[in-house]
């Protein structure tokens, strides 16, 4: 028997896998973090996905696997969001649940405030998110989970960066989702670690806490 959330993902997938793969792809190109521009693409598929709804609405953190000719991959995370369509010039909006009565759409999610409020109480709550195939893992620093217990009332995007994505929380917190997803740690993730929890570093932010698929 499956749950509403193992439902959803799968919904989500079969959609993106199918009629809407091609929306998919052109969504791709026109994202500054996309780094396969120019690339010829031997296939793009959402791989998993991990629900993060909060709230009201429903929203997930997705993983889509590029392959291009020649046979070499990139992974890439996604926040989507299910959502009704706002107008035939909705450029979030990727394509059509199937059997949807309420005709909701798979849009991305990056404008949207409550899965970055979703992403921040993974790490603040040490939760642990499972989807088809992986593990949304969030993680707090020891000596920092009272900074992150203080609930968020904003976040806003910042569009400076290109090949991620960074989020401020009311002015005192930035959250960084790094877009291509690489095997191993973070290098960046390691040594503000090691700065935080092993020196007395005043010279560059503090992390206070990290989540790892």
């Amino acid at each position: 028997m499956k749950t509403t959330q193992q439902g959803l993902v799968e919904a989500v997938l079969a959609a993106l896998n199918g009629q809407g793969q091609s929306a998919l792809i052109e969504f791709l190109h026109r994202q500054r973090w996309f780094g396969g521009k120019g690339r010829p693409l031997a296939d793009v598929r959402v791989v998993d996905a991990v629900d993060l709804s909060h709230g009201s609405g429903r929203r997930l953190l997705a993983l889509a696997c590029i392959e291009y000719r020649g046979g070499s991959k990139e992974r890439y995370v996604m926040p989507l969001a299910i959502r009704p369509r706002t107008g035939q010039d909705d450029t979030c909006a990727l394509v059509e649940l199937a059997e949807s009565s309420a005709h909701e759409w798979v849009c991305d999610a990056t404008g949207d405030q409550e899965i970055w409020v979703g992403i921040y109480d993974a790490v603040a709550q040490d939760r642990r998110l499972g989807g088809q195939s992986g593990c949304l893992i969030g993680r707090a620093m020891p000596q920092r989970r009272e900074e992150l217990a203080e609930a968020v009332r904003e976040a806003k995007v910042l569009s400076a960066e290109q090949s991620n994505t960074s989020v401020i929380f009311d002015r005192r917190v930035i959250v960084k989702l790094i877009r291509k997803l690489d095997a191993g740690i973070n290098p960046d993730s390691e040594v503000l670690e090691f700065l935080t929890t092993e020196t007395i570093c005043r010279d560059v932010p503090a992390l206070l806490g990290v989540v790892t698929y």
